[in-house]
């Protein structure tokens, strides 16, 4: 023993601190393990969310087939977009409805399509509006929004049969209508007006557009390579404010740019928001996805196709008539 009952030099034990770059080690180890985790945490949600947003696109393909078997044609996309659906005017060309609306009984929303049935002028216009609240999740893409609403802005033309709102729900889905891009106009001023020049539809070969009948029967090329519902096209600097001119009003309207579009040009993603020349990006295909857009065949099969898929092959696709050549290349997945 040392003095005073000290242990001795040789016993006394060395109480030894973390260095700062011992700290700075640590740290840097944890960061980098953070940085490999967040890559596969945020695959793992944009998976998880791709799945919900295939059985959401193979629930509104089967409402269409449903549609198809109970009326004997897809449904048809009404009379355009200053008009929405009417429950006293039945399916097909009578109904100024869209597609949306024509499928909601069949997606479990029939008391949806029935507001407003059977009322006088005012009070139907007034149960019309109401609806503009109702946000059915099945039309809605996880990884652009939450089902809700949104800004309607378009107020330049006003709506025949409804008032219009400040916000309304909205669709990122859009029926096929072919791969020739026709406007199917404003629709007439009054329903059955006798003075109101309809559209041709003779060019248009897809499966919904205005006041359209296509048949099952009708797809030639096959119900497996023919498209009948995919994702659209939204800015994504548009998702909360309405101004694309494809995601202003609501779904419940007619034949539109909301509602329809054209397999004239490849699916864009939503981060390209500038117009492309030769055809007007309102009316593409396209999603918030990494590398792909999700579409729903007439078969009901639910495939991806990524945004490199060759232009001819997609136009194709739109059309019920004219499946690609033997020999043409079929790169699209």
């Amino acid at each position: 023993m040392a003095r005073n009952g000290q242990p001795g030099g040789n016993a006394r034990r060395l109480v030894r601190g973390v260095t700062l770059v011992e700290l700075l080690v640590c740290v840097g180890i944890v960061m980098i393990l953070m940085g490999l985790l967040m890559p596969a945490t945020q695959s793992a949600r944009e998976m998880a969310r791709g799945m919900q947003c295939t059985n959401r696109l193979h629930n509104l393909g089967l409402a269409a087939l449903q549609h198809e078997t109970a009326h004997g044609f897809f449904p048809s996309d009404g009379w355009g977009f200053r008009w929405v659906g009417d429950p006293d005017r039945g399916y097909g060309p009578s109904q100024p409805g869209g597609w949306a609306y024509n499928i909601l009984a069949y997606v479990g929303e029939e008391n949806l399509r029935e507001m407003g049935r059977g009322r006088a002028d005012v009070a139907k216009r007034a149960a019309f509006s109401r609806r503009f609240a109702a946000a059915p999740e099945v039309f809605y893409c996880p990884s652009r929004r939450s089902a809700g609403t949104y800004p309607f802005t378009e107020n330049r033309f006003g709506l025949v049969n409804a008032e219009v709102p400040k916000s309304a729900a909205k669709t990122d889905y859009a029926i096929n209508a072919g791969n020739v891009e026709l406007s199917g106009g404003l629709g007439p001023d009054a329903p059955d007006d006798p003075r109101y020049r309809w559209p041709s539809l003779e060019h248009m070969n897809g499966i919904s557009f205005v006041r359209s009948q296509i048949r099952a029967a009708d797809v030639r090329d096959g119900l497996s390579r023919t498209i009948l519902i995919g994702e659209k096209h939204v800015p994504i600097g548009s998702y909360q404010t309405g101004t694309s001119l494809g995601d202003d009003q609501s779904f419940l309207v007619g034949d539109d740019a909301d509602i329809r579009r054209f397999t004239v040009i490849p699916p864009v993603p939503d981060l390209v928001e500038a117009q492309l020349p030769g055809a007007r990006i309102v009316h593409a295909f396209g999603s918030a996805h990494p590398n792909a857009t999700y579409f729903v065949f007439c078969d009901g099969s639910v495939q991806k196709i990524h945004f490199e898929v060759y232009e001819e092959v997609f136009q194709k696709m739109g059309g019920r008539y004219d499946r690609p050549n033997r020999g043409q290349r079929q790169r699209w997945h």
